[in-house]
């Protein structure tokens, strides 16, 4: 991972507001076509067309590389993040393996149940179901990515809406003139992986279009000594289309339009757990230049998904798999987007912008079987309305400094309704509508960088942060084949962060960099799985669940009251030789509940998933003539799966491998070995004893063709 090479100031790295869910796409129009950074003064163009040198940085950022990228040993994109210290998908398996609900992420500790609080992109354009703020990770071209951007720490001023934990940002290549790539891969357990992308450039238009497709018989999530008749290997298949058209008008005004279609069916792991998803997103914008040296982008977008799910229960035997339930649920999410930048006294890069989004989503469910036939018809609206402006100043001081001040005022509002029929007579049988919920929020941030000397810079910032309760944590409740019920709460108050950081970034040499991060953040009102309950053998009755089965968990969303985490983040980059290089990366977090005024017995606990150790090293070793090659071992500390800290999800560590030969100028050929150890290791733990493992050791071969 690179460090030391650092990106533009916070609330500067995208101009796009995760609130409304747009962006400036043209900030990945600019992007260096180098494979590795410059050393120390790489550039990085900003959404409002405007630079920064990396030496004036006052956030603590991440950079995957191509270099990064190619020599990862992962064949998923959340799989290459994991070199990025604390970052992780709710139970550290990879998103072949997990649930689409736990695809969603954390960044310093900040996460414990099925919703993100780190906003994730591709270029600028937010990636989260607008039901549950999961990421369908198969979406994005991983043999297309340029490089990815991490912004650890609150940025909701610019953001709004998820960026409590910090902000991905994940940048495509560029069309270029007779564009032509493919990639293939083929792994064992039973996997092919298949990739093409083209592009041109014919006066002032430029084309791009990327297809893929990918099939994997998966592998066994449960451990031999626990698996029954009913379990089988998790599996995905997935295809992606996607194109994009740009005019310029001119070097400082140009329209775009990009579309995309993903199609995704998954196997669970066991026999009737087979779900699917459709998700079809357009996209379109303009950015022009005005005579005083402005700038204005405007954008609009349409973000579509279908997606089937179920539940099921399992007996204790694990013999017999019976249908609880299934559902379908189209949600829409759409919006658009005005900013506005300019450069004043030659000191200070202002913007302004607004922006509005809007998501609904409406549930069809199937239940209360009898000899497998459904007798209760339950539907589901939920709708959701969100509004921004925000304002940024940055200020260059001097040579030596630099500040930036930012404050985002975002106004939030839900509402939804639950009508259950009973099939069998036609009755209504229960009817809820819940009132229009609305809260607005005001988060400002300050922050400051000095280069102290030509080695050594320092940084500072504070921030205030938010997350509005996703339209399935408020109107969703659910079941899942591991023994919870987890209820939903429609009074969700938004959690709000405050967050302090410090941090030093020293260039002992040219061969080796160090980053530190000290950092507090505090939320309050962090909804959380709260346990309300154990069923006995005989299964009974627990507030608010109903009846629950034998051995079974009754859990509710709450805002547990309060939430700190502290901690110290530190990567380092050492080049050994021109052709080897050592990198670690190390997060020590703190993440526990220090306010729970309505639930006393988990103060001091630490929160669900999220361990106090996480480290990656990684050995590289890269010679263009002859072969590149990586290693890489990832350690992930103790973790809790429940609120009360009574099941324990034991650390682990992985270790990984990569080869590349490049054949010629435009082949290349490649191997790479994941959990090259075999290890056998935790991911998932419940109160019956039944656990689920990760990712077993799996081989990948492949070929890439580019000219």
């Amino acid at each position: 991972m690179t460090i030391g090479r650092r990106m533009i100031p916070a609330g500067a790295l995208i101009l796009a507001s995760a609130t409304a869910g747009w962006s400036a796409n043209e900030a990945s129009a600019q992007q260096t076509a180098s494979t590795r950074p410059p050393p120390r003064e790489e550039v990085v163009v900003t959404a409002t067309n405007s630079s920064m040198s990396v030496s004036r940085v006052p956030a603590n950022v991440s950079i995957l590389t191509q270099e990064d990228i190619r020599s990862s040993p992962s064949q998923t994109v959340d799989g290459l993040l994991r070199q990025v210290p604390g970052f992780n998908l709710l139970r550290h398996s990879d998103s072949v393996a997990t649930s689409r609900t736990t695809q969603t992420v954390s960044l310093r500790g900040l996460g414990g149940s099925a919703a993100s609080r780190t906003l994730v992109m591709m270029n600028g354009v937010p990636l989260h179901n607008p039901y549950t703020s999961e990421v369908y990770w198969a979406r994005i071209p991983k043999y297309r990515i340029d490089r990815i951007e991490v912004v650890h720490g609150g940025g909701s001023p610019l953001w709004g809406n998820l960026a409590m934990g910090g902000v991905i940002n994940i940048l495509t290549e560029q069309p270029r003139a007779g564009r032509f790539d493919t990639t293939v891969t083929a792994s064992d357990p039973s996997t092919i992986d298949m990739g093409i992308a083209a592009g041109d450039v014919i006066g002032d238009w430029s084309f791009s279009l990327e297809a893929s497709y990918y099939d994997t018989e998966g592998y066994a999530i449960v451990p031999d000594e626990l698996s029954g008749a009913v379990d089988e290997n998790v599996s995905k298949e997935f295809a992606i289309v996607s194109g994009r058209a740009t005019y310029a008008f001119s070097d400082t005004a140009s329209v775009y339009v990009d579309a995309s279609w993903f199609d995704e069916t998954r196997g669970g792991g066991t026999l009737l757990d087979d779900t699917d998803a459709e998700v079809r997103a357009l996209n379109a914008g303009a950015n022009f230049g005005t005579a005083a040296g402005g700038t204005w982008r405007a954008n609009v977008f349409f973000d579509s998904t279908d997606s089937d799910d179920l539940s099921t229960s399992i007996s204790a035997d694990r013999s017999v798999e019976s249908l609880v339930n299934t559902r379908v649920q189209p949600s829409t999410a759409t919006g658009a987007s005005l900013v506005w930048s300019r450069r004043f006294a030659d000191r200070h890069d202002l913007m302004a912008g607004v922006d509005y989004r809007w998501a609904e989503v409406e549930i069809d469910e199937l239940s209360r079987m009898v000899a497998g036939t459904p007798t209760r018809y339950g539907e589901t609206e939920g709708k959701q309305e969100m509004a921004g402006t925000f304002f940024q100043d940055v200020w260059d001081i001097g040579d030596d400094w630099e500040i930036v001040a930012s404050a985002r005022l975002d106004t939030v509002a839900n509402e939804g309704s639950i009508v259950e029929t009973d099939l069998p007579t036609g009755a209504i049988v229960g009817q809820q509508a819940y009132e229009r919920n609305s809260e607005r929020v005001f988060n400002p941030s300050f922050g400051a960088r000095r280069q102290a000397t030509d080695r050594v810079a320092v940084r500072a910032a504070s921030y205030r942060g938010f997350r509005a309760a996703t339209l399935r944590e408020s109107y969703r409740s659910s079941s899942t084949r591991g023994g919870v019920v987890l209820v939903n709460n429609p009074r969700l108050a938004p959690e709000r962060l405050t967050g302090v950081e410090g941090g030093v970034d020293v260039r002992f040499s040219d061969e080796l960099r160090l980053e530190a991060t000290l950092f507090s953040n505090t939320v309050n009102d962090m909804i959380q799985n709260i346990t309300r309950g154990v069923a006995g053998a005989a299964g009974e009755v627990i507030v608010p669940c109903g009846l629950v089965p034998a051995g079974s968990t009754c859990q509710e969303l709450a805002n547990v009251g309060e939430i700190e985490s502290r901690g110290l983040e530190l990567s380092f980059d050492y080049r050994l030789h021109a052709a080897w290089t050592l990198s670690a990366s190390y997060l020590y977090n703190r993440a526990e509940v220090s306010k729970a005024p309505s639930n006393p017995q988990i103060v001091g606990n630490q929160v669900r998933q999220a361990p106090k150790n996480s480290l990656t090293v990684k050995l590289a070793h890269s010679n263009p003539s002859l072969f590149d090659t990586a290693i890489q071992g990832r350690y992930v500390g103790k973790r809790y799966e429940d609120d009360l800290n009574t099941l324990d999800v034991e650390s682990f560590f992985l270790v990984d491998a990569a080869f590349t030969r490049a054949l010629s100028d435009t082949w290349q050929v490649f191997a790479s070995v994941e959990n090259l150890l075999d290890e056998e290791y935790i991911v998932r733990a419940t109160a019956s004893g039944f656990v689920e493992i990760g990712r077993p050791r799996s081989l990948n071969l492949g070929f890439r063709y580019g000219r």
